[in-house]
């Protein structure tokens, strides 16, 4: 009886071990994940830290947060060359205006 109490005793604290050494492996690329959210919420389109992980799902998140900055930097990119665009239209439609009024 003895002998199966320390035995219990034993896979009790080899399995927190576990769970703590697994929570660990899950949390540090969450968080790192999340800073990367909240800075792209504020508007900054390069990540704060690359992170990787060996869960699917959150890796899955990783490469999606990735192709999201990715998309937006293109969006934001042709939308200032529009503006450009747009404003050198202007200069010239507003030069050919005084030259020939």
């Amino acid at each position: 009886m003895v002998k199966l109490l320390i035995f219990s005793g034993i896979i009790v604290i080899i399995c927190g071990i576990a769970v703590i050494i697994i929570a660990r492996k899950i949390k540090e690329p969450l968080e790192i994940i999340a800073r990367n959210l909240q800075l792209l919420s504020n508007g900054e389109l390069q990540p704060y830290k690359n992170a990787t992980s060996n869960v699917t799902e959150i890796d899955s998140i990783i490469q999606s947060r990735k192709k999201m900055s990715a998309t937006l930097q293109d969006i934001v990119k042709k939308v200032q060359q529009a503006s450009e665009d747009l404003l050198s239209s202007g200069n010239q439609l507003r030069s050919r205006q005084i030259c020939y009024p």
